[in-house]
């Protein structure tokens, strides 16, 4: 990496594929006193939180049986299981410490610090596999719960969507060492710092830290990170109403976020539509833009040969082309002079289309590798007349002859 000049962050992303097992405190985030207290509650013999005023949770213990959630749960567990009153206790503690930080400076500050905090609490109690995960999201949303702040499961209690004020954010727990192996499907996504892209989505923080589960065991490693939420997904109605500039702004897009990956010899390995989501920008003349980014790096591969990178880069476009071909259909769909066709190539495989472009049609069997001379690399795609409104030649370009017709062939 150094050799290739990459900026290096402050944390070592080979310590997600070289498990640690040091018990050296290596916290991403700033040192204050909201967690150096953590820290003392959670390993001092101390009893937690003494003089912490529990009136909230009593509270809210009596208003859940008051109302018709509460009488959907009875009662709520996570306030009268005698097995749990030091989780119960650290809960109340950490609620205390986040919501009386000040709001001063960004917005992005302000949610980092109190994240900072709440990502520790759910590392110290395990949240993803407590038996009381969901009656903790419920209490934490609650009007006793987080002040100013709101946390959504969006998958298995380990993505989260953060909404503080009008902005809205993405915390996702990589995981911790114990687990580092190749079926961990975030275990690479922390790639996408090295790759500075418009088009690759942006890490805002990184929550890294050593906690010590149970009494006599090694400490392990924690890791979270926070990035920006994109609002518009490839199902999304302005996707499907976006006609075929709608395709060519996505394929644009999301091949410079790739250049930018396979400039830094990665490739991104798991390129389908949920993978592929848009945010809307405000440009400096005040006007809006809507771009979409790659996300989800997690089984991302750095290459050390060139033939394992040339490999790479091929399947990507393939996977990319995949992606396009369905967009067209779905959009196509949505057009008043829809009628669907069908093209065919050499070996009698059939594909079905919607827009009758005929530089659409050739870009996608281009990336599908249905032509003479395959494409080197994203660049040569970006020239394609598709993307650049130039004449498209059939005869006299860089692909050769193409494997596909209108017509269906004979069988041998």
């Amino acid at each position: 990496i150094l050799a290739l000049g990459l900026a290096m962050p402050s944390h070592s992303i080979f310590s997600f594929i070289i498990p640690s097992r040091s018990s050296t405190n290596q916290g991403h985030c700033n040192s204050n006193p909201i967690t150096s207290l953590m820290d003392q509650t959670a390993h001092s013999s101390i009893p937690v939180n003494q003089g912490v005023d529990f009136r909230p949770l009593d509270g809210y213990s009596k208003h859940q049986s008051q109302t018709s959630v509460g009488s959907l749960l009875k009662a709520n567990p996570l306030f009268q299981d005698v097995m749990e009153p030091s989780m119960v206790k650290l809960l109340a503690k950490a609620l205390d410490d986040i919501n009386s930080i000040a709001t001063v400076g960004s917005d992005l500050g302000v949610v980092i610090e109190k994240l900072s905090i709440l990502t520790k609490l759910f590392d110290q109690i395990n949240i993803r596999d407590h038996k009381y995960k969901n009656e903790m999201l419920t209490f934490l949303n609650s009007e006793y719960g987080l002040k100013d702040m709101k946390i959504e499961d969006l998958c298995e209690f380990y993505v989260f969507k953060i909404t503080y004020g009008a902005n809205s954010y993405i915390l996702k727990q990589i995981g911790h060492s114990v687990v580092l192996d190749d079926n961990n499907t975030n275990l690479r996504d922390l790639l996408a710092e090295y790759v500075n892209s418009p088009n690759v989505i942006e890490i805002l923080h990184v929550f890294e830290r050593h906690v010590q589960l149970k009494a006599g065991e090694d400490e392990d490693m924690y890791t979270w990170y926070l990035t920006e939420y994109l609002d518009v997904g490839l199902d999304s109605e302005y996707v499907k109403q976006g006609g075929i500039d709608m395709i060519r702004k996505v394929s644009r897009d999301v091949f410079n976020g790739l250049k930018a990956l396979h400039d830094r010899i990665i490739t991104h390995r798991d390129i389908k539509a949920d993978h592929v989501r848009g945010i809307w920008k405000t440009k400096e003349d005040g006007s809006r833009e809507l771009i979409f980014k790659l996300i989800d790096v997690g089984i991302a591969q750095y290459h050390m040969t060139d033939e394992s990178l040339r490999k790479g880069i091929i399947t990507d476009i393939e996977d990319l082309g995949t992606i396009l071909k369905k967009l067209s259909f779905m959009v196509g769909r949505n057009l008043p002079d829809c009628k669907i066709f069908t093209m065919y190539t050499n070996t009698g495989r059939e594909y079905s289309f919607t827009i009758q472009d005929a530089k659409l049609v050739d870009f996608i069997f281009i990336c599908l590798r249905h032509c003479e001379k395959q494409p080197r690399s994203v660049e040569d795609l970006l020239n394609h007349p598709f993307l650049t409104g130039m004449e498209l030649d059939l005869n006299n370009d860089q692909y050769g002859k193409r494997y596909y017709s209108a017509e269906k062939p004979l069988d041998k």
